[in-house]
């Protein structure tokens, strides 16, 4: 698009590496790559549809486009990009040739005391704005989770943890919540949810 220039060594650090399968420090250098230069691959995407000699290019940029401006991707992709950081340094030790076990143990434990933090509420709410604030930049429909059954869409986001009887589960288990807190707690007296 004429906004690089070009050169030897030029742009090597803000690249999009082909993902390594045995190697998770490239899987986070990606997922970070792509959420950095989401702007230019929808620009260059956009460009792909305006200027394709064929069907197959234009509906092709047009699928990619489609689907990466969903909440679902930009969940994902952070989601990616946390977890990936977080189990960086462990990833990192892991690979060198002289293993000191001492220091991947306690690596292990970080990263899992880490993860778990990323669960709690407080962490979790600022994960949820991360992920919204990046979705309002890209003009990305982030759906109202102060809506109650906005949950059954997040629960949506992992098929492989919520098959069709868990998903009937959690709806019933959702009513239920609802009822009981809007009942019993004052606390939450200020919201309306219909049933």
């Amino acid at each position: 698009m004429g906004e690089l220039k070009t050169g030897r060594g030029l742009h090597q650090e803000v690249g999009i590496s082909r993902a390594c399968n045995t190697r998770w420090g490239s899987h986070f250098k990606s997922f970070n790559c792509f959420i950095l230069k989401f702007g230019t691959i929808m620009d260059i995407l956009d460009n792909i549809v305006e200027t394709a000699h064929s069907m197959d290019e234009r509906s092709g940029a047009t699928g990619y486009i489609r689907i990466a401006q969903t909440y679902e991707i930009a969940f994902m992709l952070h989601s990616m990009k946390e977890v990936l950081g977080i189990t960086n340094d462990l990833s990192t030790c892991l690979q060198k040739k002289e293993q000191d076990i001492a220091n991947v143990m306690l690596l292990v434990k970080v990263a899992k005391r880490r993860l778990q933090e990323l669960r709690e509420n407080e962490r979790w709410d600022l994960f949820v704005v991360e992920v919204s604030v990046f979705c309002i930049k890209y003009n990305i429909v982030v759906p109202d989770f102060d809506e109650p059954y906005n949950i059954m869409r997040m629960a949506e986001l992992y098929p492989d943890d919520f098959d069709e009887l868990s998903m009937c589960a959690l709806e019933n288990q959702l009513a239920n919540y609802i009822i009981d807190v809007c009942d019993i707690d004052k606390r939450f007296s200020r919201f309306t949810w219909a049933l």
